[in-house]
């Protein structure tokens, strides 16, 4: 997952957007501290939340269909921020505005946030329960995601940055000389622990803050990205995965080996 303030683009409504933003910071508190019937259950809202500004964000004549198939299901005529929200999502799905997919992992969501009613759920969610659930929801937002332009894959802009004068002193820094070896030397595969072993950032009083900036500059660059699966939230806020094509992986050996006089 990409950091949290990122993840909700797709949410049409900005104070509603916010407002996600914030609990989906306190599910990753509450995991952090263990407090796993919390997690489970703002899980489960921010759910709600997402399909009903999917619902309203439709033109009138698909909410009128909405409301038509609500009824139909439960014989109540309700506006659709006022839904229950199993019948909201057999509704949309039935409408194909989610999916199949979407719809199922809603509903087991919607279930888990029954937990905040004892009576109806004995039996409080562990640790397993919990992560899952976190899982659960992480999935149904990528589906939800607005593909981003990705700048990985871009041979000419890298070939630019590697080449041109106007790039000579940044990219001839010891940070971007060991970065880009290191890169090569894990056939572009790199994680962000193996980077910060490099003894040029080890060296450093904020190692991870310097290394962030080094990163992702470079893929501005288009030299490299980071896997948005790998995306960790606490205590750093970073990515711990990192890759490099095999295009641009053979642009940046050959500049090493030209400048640096670099060998495997």
């Amino acid at each position: 997952m990409k950091s949290y303030f990122k993840i909700f683009e797709f949410i049409s409504d900005k104070k509603l957007k916010d407002s996600l933003i914030l609990d989906y910071k306190e599910v990753l508190i509450c995991l952090n501290r263990q407090a796993y019937k919390a997690a489970v259950v703002l899980s489960g809202g921010i759910v709600e939340a997402i399909l009903i500004n999917r619902a309203l964000s439709l033109p009138e004549d698909k909410k009128d269909k909405i409301k038509i198939m609500y009824f139909g299901l439960t014989e109540e005529k309700k506006e659709i921020e006022k839904m229950e929200l199993s019948p909201l999502i057999r509704s949309l799905s039935s409408l194909e505005i989610i999916t199949t997919p979407q719809a199922g992992r809603s509903d087991i969501l919607r279930d888990y946030r029954n937990l905040i009613h004892p009576y109806k759920k004995g039996d409080r969610p562990t640790k397993a329960d919990a992560l899952s659930v976190k899982k659960l929801l992480d999935d149904l937002i990528k589906e939800f995601e607005i593909p981003e332009q990705s700048n990985i894959d871009n041979p000419e802009k890298a070939n630019l940055f590697l080449n041109h004068s106007a790039y000579k002193r940044k990219r001839e820094t010891e940070e971007y000389r060991d970065i880009l070896k290191l890169f090569v030397e894990k056939q572009g595969n790199v994680t962000f622990e193996d980077f910060l072993n490099l003894s040029l950032f080890k060296n450093k009083p904020n190692p991870s803050k310097s290394l962030i900036s080094n990163l992702t500059y470079l893929k501005r660059q288009g030299l490299c990205n980071y896997n948005e699966d790998s995306w960790r939230g606490y205590p750093i806020k970073r990515y711990e995965s990192w890759s490099m094509n095999q295009n641009i992986l053979g642009l940046v050996e050959k500049y090493l080996k030209k400048w640096f006089s670099y060998k495997d």
